[in-house]
């Protein structure tokens, strides 16, 4: 808990954590490392999904340690693969997008996590776990950038870069590193230990980009819907109250013994959320990226 009452995590530890519970119910099973190949349809119904075969090598042919990709079947498939996911784009490619749905923007997430030395005087500086710093314009106008600042002296401090700046000699990698040398972030970062970095790929159509949220056998929920708010720089709980909201609206079909046809999953799910705050924002949002 920071001094102001709220709660500091990693978002990747709480889901492991959350993960570990959950199977130790028995009613859950997660198979973290298995990858998707696609959706399975009959017609236009989705009716579950097919795993990538593992053991094969670069060209697709079996090795040694060759493992079919299985079939999962299942009433209701829920599609939260991100941006770039293999099941949202093969529904999008089958399906469509709604009319005047486009996905035109995106942009590349990068973000180093760094301990500061154990001789940093935190308590005289502004990084008090919990602090959040946003800033935008540098080391180009259009480059939104963050700091968050973890319990134990640890920050995270990354960059966006929107997907139209297509200069072959600056990477986000390259970008990055001017950023952390920026005279207000450097002073506490400097003599600091890189512990991990990563990327991600970002939605950054909006409302724009918002595909059929709902179809027979299927619904989309987080970034790949269209959730992540644009003006605010938000996606993590954008996308988790959209996950909360179909499954409220997936016990109270199966209470209602009803089956999740397009029909009531709009009724059910898509009500809930074009009644919620993440509707409210995305229209506030919409045109965040027009231009």
């Amino acid at each position: 808990l920071n001094k102001h009452g709220g709660l500091v995590l990693s978002i990747g530890q709480f889901n492991q954590w959350i993960g570990t519970h959950l199977m130790a119910t028995g009613l859950v099973q997660i198979w973290p490392g298995s990858p998707v190949a696609g959706p399975l349809f009959s017609g236009n119904r989705v009716e579950g999904l097919r795993l990538a075969d593992q053991g094969v090598d670069k060209s697709g042919a079996p090795t040694d340690g060759f493992m079919a990709g299985m079939d999962v079947r299942a009433l209701l498939t829920v599609v939260g693969d991100g941006p770039v996911g293999a099941v949202g784009q093969a529904i999008d490619d089958k399906l469509g997008l709604p009319l005047g749905h486009a996905h035109r923007e995106w942009a590349l997430g990068m973000k180093f996590v760094i301990e500061l030395p154990e001789d940093s005087n935190l308590e005289n500086s502004p990084l008090q776990p919990g602090t959040v710093w946003h800033s935008f314009g540098y080391p180009e106008p259009e480059i939104f950038g963050f700091l968050y600042v973890h319990p134990e002296r640890l920050v995270s401090v990354g960059i966006f870069v929107p997907s139209w700046m297509s200069n072959p000699s600056r990477t986000a990698y390259r970008y990055l590193q001017h950023y952390i040398q920026h005279p207000a972030l450097w002073k506490y970062l400097k003599d600091g230990t890189l512990r991990s970095w990563g990327a991600k790929s970002l939605e950054e159509s909006g409302r724009h980009g918002e595909p059929y949220l709902t179809g027979d056998g299927y619904a989309r929920i987080g970034e790949g819907s269209g959730s992540t708010n644009m003006l605010t720089g938000s996606g993590v709980d954008e996308a988790w109250a959209t996950g909360t909201q179909l499954g409220e609206a997936v016990i109270e079909l199966l209470r209602a013994s009803k089956p999740f046809t397009q029909e009531n999953l709009a009724g059910t799910y898509e009500k809930r959320r074009r009644a919620s705050w993440v509707e409210h924002g995305a229209r506030e949002a919409e045109n965040a990226r027009n231009g």
